[in-house]
């Protein structure tokens, strides 16, 4: 997936890295530890340029673990490694936090480090249930913390768990909240979120032309905030937009690229844009579903409505069945809308789609209906009507 980084949280990387290698140096465990964990401000996005894991960074944070540091500084630096793992190893963020959190005990401060590294290790389809506790709770320590640019960052998990319940005006009352603390470091990011939020509004209404401005004018703000992939940004929700219109071939010279990026989504949006433009045997010899896992964080369920698209499009059974079942779970929402960036249709009109391919046609019915009665909730047209062809 695309990555979103604030200059400070880049800069603040950039200068300990270099803390780190004159730590180790020096040969200095208390110098190495303050460099280790000397980044201490609220983590809204991923802090790894393009998510690639930083592997002796990571063996670095593990050794230092493993020398026994003191329970405060071993908190701290259990927070950094869930920064630099997550997304990629869901199982040890997991543990991580968790201890993260038990050390933290009743210190506010470091109590809201550990909730700001839980809420990365619960972005995953496993965990991503404790995703409201995590932000009531983060809330809570930031005013105790007396720590805005925390609180901040809670009202942006609480915005993530109020779409998740496609709740828009829950969700743009987090964002208020989050502007309304956000510390200068966080301005930027959080302008941007309320501009996606707008232009998500947009493509829900049905309102192409404005999301997509909106979209595209979001990338000179999130490059200024020190975004490296800013233009990603844009193109990915772009994407959606034209997914929605069923235009996504017209983007197909954009989307090449993306290949080096972020091979696994690519070669789902490039064989989306090869349905849309009706090139189907095209769409066939590109797809390679089963050499690219969908990846367990924020955008999985995102990539995995666009794979099970894919699926249906080329009446393909047997990932057809696969995508149905890993889906199923997450009837009742909107395809990637718990992401906070992007808007697709409801999880039942691929569900529906699926189940034709899997001969089901009751299941079919029920979802498509489904599909329909929330579409209408949040007046989403467009996808109402594609629900209602099938009834």
């Amino acid at each position: 997936p695309v990555q979103r980084h604030s200059w400070p949280e880049m800069a603040s990387r950039i200068s300990g890295s270099d803390a780190v290698a004159a730590a180790q140096a020096l040969g200095d465990p208390a110098a190495l530890h303050r460099a280790l964990t000397a980044f201490d401000a609220p983590v809204a996005w991923s802090i790894r340029p393009a998510r690639v894991v930083d592997a002796p960074l990571v063996t670095l944070l593990e050794a230092t673990l493993a020398a026994d540091p003191p329970p405060s500084v071993r908190c701290r630096l259990l927070v950094a490694l869930v920064y630099e793992l997550e997304g990629d190893d869901t199982t040890r963020c997991a543990d991580a936090s968790a201890e993260a959190l038990t050390l933290a005990g009743d210190d506010p401060v470091l109590r809201c480090q550990a909730l700001n590294a839980r809420y990365f290790a619960v972005l995953n389809p496993q965990r991503r249930h404790e995703l409201p506790s995590v932000g009531a709770e983060l809330l809570a320590a930031a005013g105790r913390a007396g720590r805005p640019g925390f609180a901040a960052q809670a009202h942006h998990v609480l915005f993530q768990a109020a779409l998740e319940r496609n709740d828009f005006a829950a969700a743009q009352s987090h964002i208020d909240e989050a502007l309304h603390r956000s510390t200068a470091g966080q301005l930027g990011i959080t302008l941007s979120v309320l501009s996606i939020l707008d232009a998500i509004r947009a493509l829900f209404a049905g309102d192409f032309a404005t999301a997509e401005r909106l979209y595209l004018q979001l990338v000179g703000p999130i490059e200024r905030a020190g975004q490296p992939n800013a233009a990603e940004v844009g193109l990915l929700g772009v994407f959606f937009v034209r997914l929605a219109q069923h235009r996504a071939d017209t983007l197909l010279p954009q989307l090449e690229p993306i290949a080096a990026i972020a091979p696994g989504e690519a070669n789902d949006m490039i064989t989306r844009a090869l349905v849309d433009g009706g090139r189907l045997d095209e769409a066939r010899a590109v797809w390679n579903p089963a050499a690219m896992p969908v990846r367990a964080d924020y955008y999985w369920l995102t990539w995995m409505g666009l794979r099970a698209e894919n699926a249906a499009a080329l009446g393909d059974r047997a990932w057809s069945a696969r995508c149905y079942e890993a889906l199923l779970p997450w009837a009742g929402q909107f395809v990637g809308l718990a992401s906070g960036t992007i808007g697709g249709p409801p999880v039942d009109l691929v569900l529906g789609r699926l189940a034709l391919v899997l001969d089901d046609p009751a299941a079919a019915t029920r979802h498509f209906a489904a599909a329909r009665a929330l579409a209408a909730t949040v007046g989403a047209a467009h996808w109402s009507a594609e629900a209602s062809q099938h009834a």
